[in-house]
């Protein structure tokens, strides 16, 4: 119980960090802290960009990098930002949760699209798009 209790106050505080860190990103002076890391995040994004966080994650695999890139106008930089958003947010999922799959997915296609795009390699993403690969050789329903 008291290794739960440890846990789940360290997730906290990688929610205040989170919270900090977009807060930093978008120049917002306050953002509360008693939320989860994914509430606030969904609360920025509709706040500040007009964006439904949770839609977006939840979009189709095949719409989500032309979203990003020709509706969103996401450049590169902006891309590899939500990247490593949404890898620090899957950090805190339950293994085998059916929202950490769907964010490994969007993840997945991120950099997949970075790897093409970037001038330069990043070995960081490519032990990032290593680690997503074999989870979701694990975990994806087959078909």
């Amino acid at each position: 119980m008291e290794q739960r209790d440890y846990l789940m106050k360290q997730i906290d505080q990688m929610s205040e960090v989170i919270a900090r860190l977009i807060g930093y990103i978008l120049g917002i002076k306050r953002i509360p802290s008693k939320k989860s890391g994914i509430e606030i995040v969904s609360e920025v994004f509709n706040d500040e960009l007009n964006i439904d966080f949770n839609a977006l994650i939840q979009m189709s695999n095949d719409t989500f990098i032309p979203f990003l890139t020709q509706t969103l106008k996401f450049n590169n930089q902006q891309s590899e930002e939500l990247a490593e958003l949404l890898y620090q947010l899957a950090q805190h999922e339950e293994r085998g949760s059916e929202r950490l799959l769907v964010i490994y997915e969007k993840l997945q296609l991120l950099y997949l699209y970075l790897a093409k795009h970037q001038k330069t390699y990043s070995f960081e993403q490519h032990w990032r798009l290593e680690e997503i690969a074999c989870y979701l050789q694990e975990f994806s329903p087959t078909t």
